[in-house]
């Protein structure tokens, strides 16, 4: 039996990398891990993320449209950075500071070696189910893993939402869309099924 008391929000891929064309300095040659959170593109080709109101880019960055930021605002209660994506009609890349420990044990997260130009891991693989170091996510909180999942051709961490939020969330019925179980310390799941 298991008992979630947070979710990982999930979205399409919207065919588009976040980091095309980046300057040198942006993200490390050497395992492709942001070196440079304020960089924001030009412009994007969002073709794809126009059938959606959020969506990962190929290189795993989060892209919102301003009615999902608003409503994630208003009902988190928190105030989330969002910079607007330039003549992308209306797209946000939304900086989630607040963050939470992953529990890479529990979830037998696998790390790459170090990186011989950052000297970060080259690759973090094992995010969900995700397990969580905490005893629990405010039920409308909104928070990022301390670890970035991915590899060369992008990281990102996760988006973790609390239970309220993600009822909310899925109320709205916005297209693309969906959630996976993330498992606080005192939650309980079922060992074997961790792959």
């Amino acid at each position: 039996m298991t008992n979630a008391s947070a979710y990982v929000l999930g979205g399409p891929d919207i065919k588009t990398y976040y980091f095309d064309g980046a300057p040198d300095g942006t993200v490390c040659p050497g395992c492709g891990s942001c070196l440079d959170r304020s960089y924001s593109p030009a412009t994007l080709d969002l073709k794809e993320a126009r059938r959606y109101d959020f969506g990962n880019t190929q290189d795993l960055q989060p892209l919102f449209s301003k009615p999902f930021v608003d409503m994630i605002n208003d009902l988190s209660g928190q105030r989330l950075a969002a910079n607007a994506i330039q003549g992308s009609r209306g797209y946000f890349h939304l900086v989630v500071t607040e963050t939470v420990e992953f529990d890479a044990q529990r979830r037998k997260t696998k790390f790459g070696p170090p990186c011989d130009v950052c000297g970060r891991v080259k690759w973090i693989a094992g995010a969900t189910p995700a397990f969580l170091i905490c005893n629990q996510i405010p039920p409308n909180g909104i928070f990022r893993t301390d670890l970035e999942f991915g590899g060369q051709n992008g990281r990102a961490p996760l988006l973790i939402l609390g239970k309220e939020l993600k009822e909310k969330i899925e109320s709205r019925r916005f297209p693309g869309i969906y959630f996976d179980d993330a498992y606080c310390a005192g939650d309980k799941y079922k060992a074997d099924k961790v792959h």
